[in-house]
């Protein structure tokens, strides 16, 4: 048997661009609702509160493209999944390189996630849980994101699994 590789796709950065978006719109509503409950006090007037209250969102907006943007790109050219005889190996890493192994045999369960973007992108991410080993607080060992075939993967992973199982 051998490995195969699988890359995210493009439409990983679309979503995580369609996220921060996401993020940019709802500053800009709650700076538009400060705007409309600060001047509510009788020492400041709209003009006030606007010349203060725009720069400072326009700012963390700003702050947040220019801080995020690059690093998810680099955080998704660096993104590499392989699926071995033995087991998934998840490439990732920005400063510190990591080579995520996850065994089939210490595998208890997957999930297909799919969040609002990864449906209207047709994505989605095939989530890895084994038995008291996650690291993190989802409790998922590994995730492959921006898969297009999902589905498939994760199918191919339940075989395999099953077959590490029975051996």
């Amino acid at each position: 048997m051998e490995s195969k590789t699988l890359l995210p796709d493009k439409k990983l950065l679309l979503k995580n661009t369609l996220v921060l978006i996401t993020i940019s719109a709802f500053l800009l509503l709650v700076g538009l609702t400060l705007q409309l409950l600060l001047p509510l006090d009788p020492s400041l007037t709209a003009a006030k509160v606007a010349r203060t209250l725009w720069p400072i969102v326009v700012a963390v907006i700003i702050a947040i493209w220019i801080i995020s943007f690059p690093l998810i790109e680099v955080w998704i050219k660096h993104l590499k999944y392989e699926i071995m005889p033995e087991r998934v190996t998840i490439h990732k890493g920005i400063i510190s390189r990591v080579e995520q192994n996850i065994p089939y045999k210490a595998i208890t369960d997957f999930s297909l996630h799919r969040s609002l973007y990864d449906r209207l992108l047709g994505i989605s991410s095939v989530r890895i849980q084994t038995a008291g080993q996650s690291p993190t607080s989802t409790g998922y060992e590994g995730i492959l994101a921006g898969l297009v075939n999902g589905g498939e993967v994760l199918e191919e992973l339940r075989t395999k699994v099953k077959d590490a199982q029975m051996n």
